[in-house]
């Protein structure tokens, strides 16, 4: 059901709101009412769905809701085979969206029934991905693996593949420099696949875009809008684009479009925080953050993005509490976030201890440079600092497209070796 919810956001104009309840594999989950989602989201309807499965049959229900006055506008079941549940994502994606007539893009194949046990692998694939963490990326790349191995034409299957290993190079569970041409085979065989689909066009504008590859890649972003205009995910990554090159205005419209099309999607929201964070519009990122929590309390990421929000604020102890949130205890995102805001609250010595276990870890794994600069920044060593990067840029560190954008790089801008850095992954005319 994923698939189908990420298309139903926004239709017609018309706020809409999401709650999916499954006695096997749920995309959200909530026991708000309707009438405090509409309250809480600002969204003027709500589509509620349940699966229930039994051997290779799936029941899919689905209603909408007009919030304002609880009035179920439409309803409906569906009994499917398995091997037919993509395209029954469809199906009711569209009917549903017919009843405020507007018309959905494309994100997932209809091309005639998939194998039943590769379907089956996709749907899981899809389940884990959207956990958003280290682990539900490596469980997500594992079943797309599992769904090619049973059918190697599946394109939707390699989109979700290059997605999967793109997010384990971004949570540092793999280097770049082994993920990225999986990320890009598994991108370019999705669109050599299927050219119309949406998910194939943007895992590959996704990749190009981490190769500072500015042009072809917002070419490809506005492709696969185009293909789905009403995808969340679409929508949330050329956002990221758009703020990596300093387009502010055009980054924070255009994460709120995605939110709009999912309001109760996690990730979405703390994006939101993230775009505005970059756009140093410190005030409205701690609102958004407060709005994100009401969907989430629990989710990482927006807790990431808050810590470094306060931060710039100047509110230290916030940061450290936010930053300590941010991740498990071990994870090495939540390591360097905890650190840098310990040094900016003048514990240089947490922040010491800190760097020098994430050194004690580069070796025996991967640990990125980029993440040390920026807490030798916090520390006051800018010689440091830029030795790193300049280490993060041998080492194609995902994390270099913000470079522009980075308010804590701000002590650096001046430096020529850091305008250099800046030439070379595109982000300033020679």
């Amino acid at each position: 059901m994923e698939e189908m919810i990420a298309q139903l956001g926004k239709l017609n104009g018309h706020q809409l709101g999401v709650i999916a309840r499954t006695s096997s594999m749920a995309y959200k989950h909530t026991t708000k009412d309707v009438g405090q989602i509409g309250r809480e989201l600002g969204v003027q309807y709500v589509v509620e769905s349940s699966v229930r499965r039994d051997g290779d049959h799936v029941r899919i229900t689905v209603q909408l809701i007009r919030v304002k006055n609880h009035v179920h506008v439409w309803a409906n079941s569906y009994d499917r085979e398995v091997t037919h549940s993509i395209a029954v994502q469809e199906e009711v994606a569209r009917e549903v969206a017919q009843q405020i007539k507007v018309n959905l893009g494309r994100s997932s194949p209809v091309q005639g029934p998939l194998n039943p046990v590769a379907n089956d692998a996709y749907l899981k694939g899809r389940h884990f991905f959207n956990l958003y963490t280290e682990n539900g990326f490596s469980q997500a790349a594992s079943y797309f693996n599992q769904a090619l191995a049973v059918d190697p034409k599946f394109a939707a299957a390699y989109a979700g593949l290059s997605e999967s290993y793109t997010f384990l190079v971004i949570t540092n569970a793999i280097p770049p420099q082994q993920g990225w041409p999986k990320v890009r085979n598994a991108a370019q065989k999705a669109v050599a696949l299927d050219g119309a689909l949406s998910d194939g066009r943007l895992s590959l504008a996704h990749f190009r875009m981490h190769m500072w590859d500015w042009k072809d890649a917002e070419a490809d972003f506005q492709r696969a809008i185009a293909l789905n205009p009403s995808s969340e995910k679409a929508h949330r990554w050329y956002a990221a684009y758009l703020c990596s090159l300093g387009r502010h205005q055009e980054s924070v419209k255009e994460i709120k479009k995605s939110r709009g099309l999912d309001p109760l999607s996690s990730i979405a929201n703390a994006e939101v925080v993230r775009a505005l964070y970059y756009a140093r519009q410190y005030e409205e990122a701690v609102e958004e953050g407060r709005k994100a929590e009401l969907v989430d309390p629990e989710f990482p990421r927006t807790h990431f993005w808050l810590g470094r929000v306060y931060a710039q604020l100047g509110k230290n102890f916030a940061a450290l509490a936010e930053a300590e949130r941010a991740g498990s205890t071990e994870s090495m995102v939540r390591m360097t976030e905890v650190a840098y805001a310990s040094a900016r609250l003048g514990k240089t010595e947490q922040a010491r201890a800190l760097v020098r276990d994430l050194q004690e870890r580069s070796k025996r794994g991967y640990v990125p440079a980029y993440d040390l600069a920026v807490v030798y920044l916090a520390l006051g060593e800018n010689e440091t600092a830029l030795q790193w990067l300049q280490k993060a840029y041998d080492q194609h560190d995902w994390a270099l497209i913000v470079l522009a954008v980075e308010p804590r790089f701000d002590p650096l801008r001046s430096d020529p070796r850091f305008q250099l850095l800046l030439r070379k992954v595109g982000l300033q005319e020679n």
